[in-house]
């Protein structure tokens, strides 16, 4: 049995640290008196600095923290001594509640709340919000709150969390797993600038108007090249006798292969690389520059621009004539492909354990 009730029934909230900068803190510990401070991170166990244990700022033990932006969502139990950074947001059980509940099982329940709420920056996690939330708490026959099935909850709790997070490393590293392309093989490295192997070059400007009045069926790509900004009954590239890769100068700089044959127009948020030689593959083309996006790190302050991919060079397979051989390339990239898929596995099953995760919590709730 449980009994509905508002974090603001059992919870205060103490004031946290205003004002508190990065230059009111020591980055790196020198003594081991020193108090840690935290800051808005979704991983709980980040030092933001260290402060003095005579420091102005108000110091904090044996609470819950939330974040009231950034990582919203998480909740931490805070045993030891610390300084809340200013976006950190604290409750603390109140008096009349502290021998009959547990912080252990409370994180989980505010957690889970919070996570349902779907809290970002345009729907702040904000104490008035969070103190209006109903959340569930075991009970004994005679209704009083039961600390023994909730330190039990907190405990099978505990082992999911920590399984969710074994598992959510273990995908980091699997996501991250490379097909070596330095293997023993001779290669040739090739600049996407070179003119005899590639044309590269951007999309032209095209309105909203112009595809939306359109009753075409020529897919044009924008920023997103794996699906069409829409369609135009025109295209503007006049070749399609080659193969092509296309990128995404802005948002996710992801690539898409267009094969040869296949009508398409580009805007000017999509570049282009028309493949010349036969003998490149496109699948092992499109490894490559999936690898070197990762190795140069564009985002919205390094751009993939023209001038930038102009940079780049693929290191291509060649056989003992110094052709580029394809049928290795063919197997990387068949490699590459299978380590995708796989990737690709791992984090719908993801999706499913944390789906389970929840309905596991909820359920607990109405035991």
């Amino acid at each position: 049995m449980t009994k509905t009730v508002f974090i603001k029934d059992i919870f205060e909230s103490p004031p946290t640290n205003s004002g508190l900068k990065k230059k009111d803190v020591i980055l790196k510990r020198i003594r081991y008196d020193l108090i840690p401070v935290y800051s808005a991170s979704k991983d709980g166990s980040l030092i933001f600095g260290w402060v003095d244990k005579n420091t102005k700022w108000k110091i904090y033990e044996n609470l819950l923290t939330w974040n009231k932006d950034g990582s919203v969502g998480r909740v931490f139990y805070r045993k030891e001594k610390f300084v809340p950074y200013e976006k950190v947001k604290l409750l603390k059980i109140k008096k009349d509640f502290d021998s009959v509940l547990d912080y252990e099982y409370l994180k989980y329940a505010i957690e889970n709340k919070l996570l349902s709420y779907r809290f970002g920056f345009n729907f702040k996690c904000s104490m008035e919000r969070v103190l209006k939330i109903p959340i569930n708490i075991p009970i004994d026959e005679k209704g009083n709150f039961d600390l023994k099935e909730q330190k039990r909850l907190a405990d099978k709790y505990k082992k999911i969390y920590d399984l969710k997070d074994k598992i959510g490393r273990l995908y980091e590293e699997i996501k991250n797993l490379k097909v070596d392309m330095d293997a023993d093989y001779e290669t040739k490295e090739v600049s996407l600038s070179n003119d005899k192997y590639f044309d590269i070059f951007i999309g032209k400007r095209v309105l909203k108007k112009e595809v939306f009045d359109s009753k075409g069926n020529i897919p044009v790509y924008s920023a997103n090249v794996s699906i069409p900004f829409g369609f135009l009954d025109k295209s503007n590239i006049r070749d399609f006798s080659h193969d092509y890769l296309l990128w995404g100068i802005d948002g996710n700089f992801e690539f898409n292969i267009i094969k040869k044959g296949v009508e398409f127009a580009t805007t000017d948020h999509c570049g282009a690389i028309k493949i010349l030689d036969d003998n490149i593959m496109p699948e092992y083309l499109l490894y490559g520059l999936n690898l070197n996006k990762d190795l140069i790190g564009y985002d919205r302050t390094l751009r993939a621009s023209l001038t930038n991919m102009k940079k780049v060079s693929m290191k291509i397979p060649v056989n003992e004539k110094g052709i580029f051989d394809y049928n290795k390339q063919k197997e990387i990239a068949e490699r590459y492909i299978y380590v995708e898929k796989i990737k690709e596995k791992i984090a719908d099953e993801m999706d499913i354990i944390l789906k389970a995760n929840i309905e596991i919590e909820q359920n607990s709730l109405k035991e």
